[in-house]
């Protein structure tokens, strides 16, 4: 039996939409020569888009209790930064896997239909390790069943935040200390990663390369741009501190799609 969970809540509202409002559309900017793979690829496919219709480009950032910290790092830099006007969500001990407790992928639908951000940020999968119904019957996280059906309701998000031409940026699971919720993290971000693909306005980001040790094994202190060791991650093992927030704040900032005319950070 599925065991019970008490869900709370924690957000900044989106702002609304500045006059004169547009629909968002897709337009070209200058593209990078030389584009290797890796983060830099992400970079690159975020960045030959930019948001028309908008003098600042509206982001909302959702997701379980791993976008708490992150959501409020994130929504303070970019309302801070001047091209962008941010909200976050952050519902602790939810997930995709109990719509039950929370429904998702609703919420995701209600917001893009009645608010409408430009650019959706999502960060999902701390809690989601857990069994999965699949034609009547139970299936685990692993099994080739629970990817199928754990893969329909990431598509449904997906494909509810990139609706009329939006887009969206989906942040994978970090290396976690427990090396069993790690390896349930790896199926999540493979989910992720494939469904992305499959979606037309979506980047997946990777959070595991992000804060990983250079052998991939999970690494509560990182380097900041300094070479100082910052403690990243909070002790739980799972959740990031305000400098593992900040750290991928600055990615997520750096993929975000501007307004037609505006420059990214350098």
């Amino acid at each position: 039996a599925l065991l019970p969970r008490t869900s709370t809540a924690e957000s900044v509202s989106l702002p609304p939409a500045e006059p004169p409002s547009r629909a968002s559309v897709a337009a070209p900017l200058p593209t990078t020569p030389g584009a290797s793979a890796g983060p830099v690829a992400e970079r690159a496919r975020s960045s030959v888009e930019c948001v028309a219709g908008s003098r600042r480009v509206r982001v909302w950032i959702a997701g379980d209790s791993m976008s708490a910290v992150f959501g409020r790092a994130l929504t303070q830099a970019a309302n801070r930064s001047g091209a962008f006007r941010a909200g976050y969500e952050s519902r602790h001990s939810t997930g995709l896997t109990r719509p039950d407790l929370f429904d998702w992928a609703g919420r995701v639908e209600e917001v893009e239909a009645q608010q409408r951000p430009d650019v959706s940020v999502f960060v999902f999968g701390a809690n989601d390790s857990e069994r999965l119904e699949y034609q009547r019957r139970a299936v685990s996280i692993g099994s080739a069943e629970w990817a199928i059906a754990y893969a329909s309701r990431v598509a449904r998000v997906m494909a509810a935040a990139t609706s009329g031409g939006r887009r969206a940026l989906w942040v994978g699971m970090p290396a976690m200390r427990s090396e069993s919720l790690s390896r349930n993290m790896l199926v999540l971000n493979r989910v992720f990663r494939a469904e992305a693909a499959r979606h037309p306005g979506v980047t997946f980001v990777d959070a595991w390369e992000l804060f990983s040790a250079p052998e991939g094994a999970y690494a509560p202190y990182l380097p900041d741009e300094a070479g100082v060791p910052r403690l990243v991650r909070e002790s739980d093992g799972v959740h990031y501190t305000r400098d593992g927030a900040e750290r991928l704040t600055e990615r997520v900032l750096s993929l975000l799609p501007r307004a037609c005319g505006e420059s990214p950070p350098r």
